[in-house]
This record gives structure tokens, sequence and C-alpha cells, in this order.
């Protein structure tokens, strides 16, 4: 399995607060048979903004590779204003168009505040992985606009584990396996800030998407699509019309 979304960087955000607890990450990542993870530290002006990630990261690559597994770095980004001005700067000095973006929406964005703002991205190119918005009540309560722009707008979509697993609450994990019965959602994510996420979490959510899913479509949201990203490929099925 990969897993796109994780917090497993020690010291920089909510997720690990030390190098013990990254380890104990990445060994319960490897027992369920994860063999590559993206980790994907926040990134949000004034609050996440670590000048240590990348050393973090080499240190803890090296311990992926003892247990034979593929750290990779990526971030997960706020969806603000900051955010259109930081991808405007970086676009002027560097290509964007092949590179995706995990996005995560403020949970008092409404559908329409969300379509904005993920409009205004698109306008550089950017291709978009929305981090778990089941979780955003404000917008699931309006899932039907919400179904339709992401339909006509070539955006992914990415659950978490925790969503399917329930720690979220029972509307959460309802909204989660509507969106995943009509298509909508493209990667099944741990979004990890500590062992348990992998050791309890992940492996229910696992359980669960095989019970919800065709063995072909869990595997898809567990590794096939998360494996195409990762080569720059378009994914092999897409939303329902």
């Amino acid at each position: 399995m990969i897993d796109i979304h994780s917090h497993l960087i020690y010291g920089v955000d909510d997720g690990s607060y030390c190098l013990e607890e990254s380890i104990k990450m990445l060994s319960a990542a490897a027992k369920l048979g994860i063999d590559k993870i993206i980790a994907t530290p926040h990134y949000q002006k004034k609050l996440y903004e670590n000048t240590t990630v990348n050393d973090k990261y080499a240190i803890l690559m090296a311990k992926a590779a003892e247990l034979q597994m593929e750290l990779l770095l990526g971030s997960e980004l706020y969806c603000n204003e900051d955010l259109i001005k930081y991808i405007r700067k970086i676009s002027r000095k560097s290509k964007l168009n092949t590179q995706y973006l995990l996005i995560e929406i403020p949970f008092n964005y409404t559908c329409e505040d969300a379509k904005k703002m993920l409009h205004r991205l698109k306008r550089y190119q950017v291709k978009i992985i929305i981090a778990h918005p089941e979780r955003n009540l404000l917008l699931m309560n309006q899932m039907k606009p919400f179904i339709e722009y992401i339909k006509s707008s070539g955006i992914l979509v990415q659950a978490d584990a925790g969503s399917i697993a329930g720690i979220y609450g029972h509307k959460v994990k309802e909204y989660t396996k509507k969106l995943i019965s009509l298509g909508m959602v493209d990667f099944i994510a741990s979004n990890a800030h500590n062992s348990n996420d992998y050791s309890r979490v992940f492996s229910k959510a696992v359980e669960t998407i095989y019970r919800w899913c065709s063995t072909q479509e869990a595997n898809l949201l567990l590794k096939s699509n998360a494996s195409l990203i990762l080569s720059n490929k378009p994914l092999t099925h897409y939303k329902i019309m």
C-alpha cells in the first residue's frame, strides 16, 4: 500500500513529537504492508514554517530504508489567501503543471468558499488533491454542489482512514461511505499523527474498505492510484457521471 498523507516528521507540526515516535510510526506502517509513504507536514504561513523539515526528513528516510520502505516528502497546504500568494510567487520561477498539491480546505468554508479558492488555484495549472473533505460538515451539508464541482474540475479527493474507522463520528463515516459509493474518492490515506493511527485506525479502515468496495476498487484507493500520480500518470478510473 501507499500512504499519501502522513504527519510523521517529528517536531514540525501537530504530528509526531519526537524521533522515537516517528520510528514507531514507520514500523507500524511497515507491519500493515505500506511500502511507500509521502510525509506531508502542514504548511501554513506563520503557524507551520519549520526550517528543520529537510534535515529530519533525511534522518527518517534512512530509517525507512532499513524497513525496506520508501519515504517521500510533500506538504499539506492550507487553502487560504496566503497559499494563493505563495503559489503565484513560485509559479514565476518554476513549472507547476506536473505537480500535485495536497490541499486542506478550512473547516469553516462552505462549498461556494471552497470553489472560489480552488478555482483561483487552478489558474496556475496545478493538480489538486483535496485532503479529507468529508470532515468538513459545512461542505458535506452541500454535498450535491460539491460533487458537481469535483466532477467537472479534474480535482482529486483523498479521504482519511479515521473517517472510515469512525473516529470522527457516525455522520463523517456516513459521508465518507457515500462519497466512496459515488466514485468520488481517489485515495485513502492515514493522515497519521502517531503510531496508533497506523496500528489501530488505518488497519481498521483497510478492513472496512474491503467490506464497502470490491477488491479492485479497494486496491485502487489504497495503492494503484497513488502509484500512478507518483509516476505522473492519469488514474485508471475517475468520477462517475
